[in-house]
């Protein structure tokens, strides 16, 4: 087994004590990746950043492909729309767009998973969806969902751009930046529902830190507690 990553850390120790060798989309002889591989006698090689080019490719086309998958994903699941608010359409959009854009952005700049957060179209639709009891779980499924969509998208422009022989390569590793930018930003979502769901029952239509910058900046242009940024 090979195992490929952007970068390794410390985390991945299960994955070096089982691979017989190592793939990384940066590095070189200092690297983490290279000095374990040599500590554990296995080969580690720096794959050219071919991910990155695709992607990068990619970037000026995010609203047109979160179009695709909007539609796609409302399709699947219907739930995310609500019929009698004529601006939920226009969420699901925002938060599409913003995650296709970052998701494209990760690949094409070498940002870890790990240190995304949550973007303002993800946390508007988060925000709608905790109105309803079965919000949360009617969200993740439409990430799942749509994030099944871009993976489809951008394999076929993978397939399409790159060489045979580094498809395979590119496929895992961007495939594994997919997985673990949706983890991440599914925990952070799940780790917020119980205060939200509190805000909205109670309510309240605004976040703590929102709540904050009123009582510091006031809300500004009369918009009320709506509009505070």
């Amino acid at each position: 087994m090979v195992l490929v990553r952007p970068t390794t850390s410390p985390a991945d120790v299960h994955g070096f004590i089982a691979a017989t060798g190592i793939v990384t989309g940066r590095g070189g002889r200092t690297s983490h990746a290279a000095v374990v591989a040599r500590g554990l006698g296995i080969v580690s090689r720096v794959a050219p950043p071919l991910a990155d080019a695709a992607a990068d490719e990619r970037l000026e086309w995010a609203e047109a492909i979160a179009d695709v998958i909007t539609a796609r994903a409302t399709q699947q699941e219907p739930r995310l729309v609500d019929p009698a608010d004529p601006l939920s359409l226009e969420i699901v959009s925002h938060s599409t767009c913003d995650n296709v854009g970052a998701i494209l952005s990760m690949l094409a700049y070498g940002i870890p998973a790990s240190a995304m957060q949550p973007s303002s179209g993800a946390v508007e639709l988060f925000e709608q969806a905790a109105g309803r009891d079965d919000g949360l779980a009617v969200v993740l499924r439409g990430y799942r969902v749509g994030f099944a969509e871009i993976w489809q998208i951008w394999a076929a422009h993978v397939r399409g751009r790159l060489p045979v022989a580094d498809v395979p390569p590119v496929i895992e590793s961007s495939t594994a930046f997919l997985h673990a930018y949706i983890d991440a930003i599914s925990d952070r979502l799940i780790e917020r529902w119980a205060e939200t769901r509190r805000r909205r029952r109670q309510g309240l239509d605004v976040s703590p830190e929102d709540l904050v910058r009123k009582a510091l900046f006031g809300a500004g242009d009369g918009d009320g507690l709506h509009r505070l940024d």
